[in-house]
């Protein structure tokens, strides 16, 4: 066991390979958390402003983004296929599979993103707990957690809803940060650097725990890779209040920018497009796709209907 920058305990499970917060809030503690969260936490403007900055990410996103590169090999094409994206934040992600052709639907708990979505991106929305919530769509052909699956309280019981709304052949995508970099020892995890970067992360993945999960599942390993670093940009500095300057202010130094730097301007371009292609060395992030088989009658598929069962029977006795 050892502690976070944070004095949160944190141990290793030998049997799953999964570094773990001892002593976690409650899952209504932990939701309550995400009630402002993009207000306050990570400052972000969601208004009409802020949807043109996602529709216009979204080109950008279909040429570059590695996970978008992935789901399209292994699924042959987006286009028709119907993609839930749990803990959709602001909808970067959807925004570019939906320029691809793709039906997509989010899941949020994040009361202002829900509304975000619906209003400004006319994304349909799940709100709440995936585990929790009532599905009224398609089977989806992918479900999608970006940085998801190391926040849940109960993740397994997210993931065992998730497969089980999965169409056969369907896939799940998992991007997480990579625990297996804490190694399995305290001296080793000490100096990882995932245990400083987010500090909201309750359990801590490695490609072990990933094969662990698709047994239990019931799912196939189709893709499983580490990749890239940790974004440590303004790590160090307290988050920006969420509220715009004075308009005439900016568009004073806009002019004044433009005018200076306009000759600058295509070779600046060029190196934030450079800058925004995903690194393939390094291995912080963990990125595992799972197929789930056209026909699951086994042990992993009956305690996924279990579960689902339980949750659908808590339901509807609320």
């Amino acid at each position: 066991m050892l502690r976070r920058p944070d004095g949160l305990p944190v141990s290793y499970c030998p049997d799953c390979a999964l570094w773990y917060v001892c002593g976690i809030p409650s899952e209504a503690e932990i939701h309550a958390i995400y009630q402002g969260y993009w207000f306050d936490y990570r400052p972000t403007r969601l208004d009409a402003h802020g949807a043109r900055a996602v529709w216009g990410g979204a080109e950008t996103a279909l040429r570059v983004d590695l996970k978008l590169q992935r789901l399209t090999a292994l699924l042959g094409a987006l286009k028709g296929k119907v993609i839930l994206e749990v803990g959709a934040g602001r909808g970067d992600f959807l925004a570019a599979v939906r320029r691809a052709g793709a039906q997509v639907v989010a899941n949020e708990i994040s009361g202002e993103a829900c509304d975000f979505l619906e209003r400004a991106l006319h994304i349909p929305v799940v709100r709440g707990e995936l585990a929790e919530a009532r599905w009224d769509f398609d089977p989806p052909d992918a479900i999608v957690m970006n940085d998801l699956v190391e926040h849940p309280v109960e993740p397994f019981a997210l993931l065992c809803r998730a497969a089980s709304l999965l169409k056969g052949g369907g896939r799940l995508a998992i991007w997480t940060p990579n625990g297996g970099g804490a190694g399995q020892e305290a001296a080793t995890a000490e100096r990882w650097v995932g245990f400083r970067v987010d500090l909201e992360h309750l359990q801590y993945f490695s490609p072990r725990t990933i094969q662990v999960l698709a047994g239990r599942l019931g799912l196939h390993i189709d893709h499983l890779e580490t990749t890239g670093y940790a974004g440590l940009s303004g790590i160090d500095r307290l988050p920006a209040k969420n509220h715009s300057a004075s308009g005439k202010a900016v568009a004073s130094a806009a002019k004044s920018c433009i005018k200076r730097w306009a000759p600058w301007i295509s070779q600046a371009s060029h190196v934030a497009r450079e800058c925004r292609r995903p690194r393939i060395r390094g291995s912080y992030h963990l990125f595992a796709i799972l197929a789930k088989p056209w026909f699951n009658n086994d042990s992993a598929g009956a305690t996924i209907r279990m579960e689902t069962q339980r949750r659908e029977t808590a339901l509807d006795t609320c």
